[in-house]
């Protein structure tokens, strides 16, 4: 993100300009479809171009489709992406009542209502900025912290910790499901794009 220019929401793609849609509801969506395995890749990018894509195509084909899809994810939705391969921390969907109350509190963004208009660079910007106590970010802090080796002094404390583990815990990998599955559509997709 840049401050001093306004945010960027279209690439050119063979000398056209391709205008996005890059509401974080529309992306959300997207997260979760790629969770579904009874969608094939070519549904997912059909999809991804019609949730992302203001622009009307004429006759793409699936090969300029998934090649305009690789660039949306590198460009503007996942270019930050980190090879840490740590446990998640938070997952969108799961979470989503914790980011709603964290947003709101502070921020006094009503997500709801900003459905189809906060731009999902901004929504990550926030959301990375939310402050240490905010209950997602507690929530975040006790699913990453380590159990301490055990000690004869620390007993209640790994209790208590355990106990909030479990309570947090997140069904399944969460984020890192996605960061996979997105991982190997790439790889697929990359691979059509180049012939191979």
């Amino acid at each position: 993100m840049n401050l001093a220019r306004p945010l960027k929401a279209e690439i050119k793609y063979k000398n056209k300009k391709i205008r996005l849609n890059l509401a974080f509801d529309r992306v959300f969506i997207l997260l979760e479809a790629w969770k579904d395995d009874t969608l094939s890749d070519t549904e997912k990018v059909e999809l991804c171009c019609s949730l992302l894509i203001k622009s009307k195509f004429v006759r793409l084909s699936i090969l300029e489709k998934s090649e305009i899809v690789i660039r949306i994810f590198d460009e503007f939705l996942f270019s930050n992406k980190s090879d840490d391969k740590s446990k998640p921390s938070f997952d969108f969907e799961q979470d989503a009542d914790y980011i709603y109350s964290a947003f709101m509190q502070t921020y006094r963004i009503d997500l709801i209502d900003q459905r189809g208009k906060l731009d999902w660079r901004k929504f990550i910007a926030l959301f990375q900025g939310l402050p240490e106590n905010a209950k997602i970010r507690e929530i975040m802090d006790i699913r990453s912290k380590k159990l301490p080796a055990p000690t004869k002094y620390n007993q209640e404390e790994r209790q208590s910790l355990i106990k909030a583990k479990r309570a947090f815990a997140l069904k399944g990998d969460g984020q890192s499901d996605f960061q996979q599955g997105l991982s190997d559509l790439f790889n697929t997709l990359k691979s059509r794009t180049k012939g191979g």
